[in-house]
């Protein structure tokens, strides 16, 4: 049999087995109700948290002409819903009835009911003086022009005597790259956990002996990482397809811009990541016989992808163009989580971009081969955990079989 199809065979065993189990339907279901709600949370939750404008009743008795149309006008500042009435009394009993969060009459006189709003204070202060002030001009016979020093004096100069270094990141630029690691972290460690595990059950049930028999190490390895990965690939697109078939059904979803070069970088570093450590997974998961120890031998591969992921939340994000960003994005361990985030907030030259991706791809084979080794040298070996060196020296035998 041809060697890489008896590694498609692995493949596609790997996939029918798990497409068919109750866990892969319920969590492709759930990312595909995540999706939708992340868009829909998008659309909907800023209505809701969003404060109702404030209620001001203008009395017309004694008040400048204009002034419930100015406040009503949404040029001071926050939206206000303004209700004209004729007298003071009747907007003092509009503040005590509830139906008014501020009464505005001559005197000139604000009042509250029960406690002050500084701020809608401040508004209506300011409401009340620009309104006043054409009969003001008037009684001291000044047209607008010759008041405007008084009125609208010239800004005084604003001077950084430190100025930032470089651009600050947008909320909408901190957000996009956030939720980028946060998705990149969850992919990595769910589909590696996925393939570690999947390695420790085959051992444990002793079903890697009987197919072992008839494939070479490199086969298993290479048809159980590309079936998982598969089925990893199509549970993010369940999941992509699901957010863009909200996006059409809602149609405002609030969602922050982001450039296709962030989307596209998000796309590579996650399929070259995912790549990468499937593979690390994998070769960890063969130095184990039992379901217990699995957790155990991946920490050391968690720890380091939430070291990657906690630099990139923090010191990426904060100082995209500071040295550790810079590097924590070319190293290839810790790139996949780096380098997108980093291209939201800021613009990292292009060689930096491009050293990036060699050194990430570059490295895949290079990890596969070492991984190569260490699984043929420990995925027969049972009782405790197998040391690396022990499988890298056993692997000369199992590979000559």
């Amino acid at each position: 049999m041809n060697a890489l199809r008896a590694a498609a065979l692995v493949a596609a065993r790997e996939v029918r087995e798990r497409a068919r189990a109750n866990t892969f339907r319920l969590s492709t279901a759930l990312i595909a109700l995540l999706a939708i709600g992340a868009v829909a949370a998008t659309t909907f939750l800023p209505d809701l948290f969003e404060d109702d404008p404030a209620r001001v009743a203008v009395a017309d008795a004694g008040t400048p002409e204009g002034l419930a149309a100015l406040l009503a006008g949404g040029s001071l500042g926050a939206e206000l819903r303004v209700t004209s009435v004729p007298a003071a009394e009747d907007a003092r009993q509009l503040v005590l009835d509830g139906a008014a969060d501020a009464a505005l009459f001559a005197g000139p006189t604000i009042a509250f009911r029960n406690e002050a709003d500084p701020t809608l204070e401040a508004q209506l202060t300011q409401a009340y003086r620009l309104a006043s002030l054409p009969a003001v001009l008037a009684e001291l016979d000044l047209t607008i022009e010759q008041a405007r020093p008084l009125v609208d004096p010239e800004p005084i100069d604003v001077t950084l005597l430190e100025p930032p270094t470089g651009e600050e990141a947008t909320d909408d630029e901190s957000g996009v790259a956030a939720a980028a690691v946060i998705l990149l972290l969850m992919s990595l460690t769910l589909y590696g956990s996925w393939i570690l595990n999947g390695v420790v059950e085959e051992k444990t049930s002793r079903v890697v002996e009987v197919l072992m028999g008839a494939l070479r190490p490199w086969q298993l390895l290479l048809g159980k990482v590309a079936g998982i990965l598969a089925l990893a690939i199509g549970q993010l697109a369940v999941g992509v397809g699901s957010a863009v078939a909200a996006i059409a059904a809602f149609g405002n979803a609030d969602l922050p811009s982001v450039g296709i070069e962030v989307a596209i970088a998000a796309v590579a570093y996650g399929l070259l990541g995912l790549l990468l450590y499937a593979f690390v997974f994998a070769a960890a998961g063969a130095t184990v016989s039992r379901q217990e120890d699995a957790q155990t031998v991946a920490m050391p591969i968690t720890f380091t992808l939430v070291a990657a992921y906690a630099i990139s939340l923090t010191v990426v994000i904060e100082d995209a163009d500071g040295i550790v960003a810079r590097v924590a994005s070319i190293l290839p361990l810790s790139s996949p989580l780096a380098m997108t985030p980093r291209l939201a907030v800021t613009d990292p030259p292009l060689w930096e971009v491009a050293l990036s991706l060699a050194l990430l791809v570059v490295s895949i084979p290079l990890v596969i081969r070492l991984a190569g080794r260490i699984y043929a040298g420990a995925i027969l070996q049972t009782g405790p955990r197998t040391g690396l060196l022990t499988a890298w020296r056993s692997a000369r035998e199992t590979l000559d079989r």
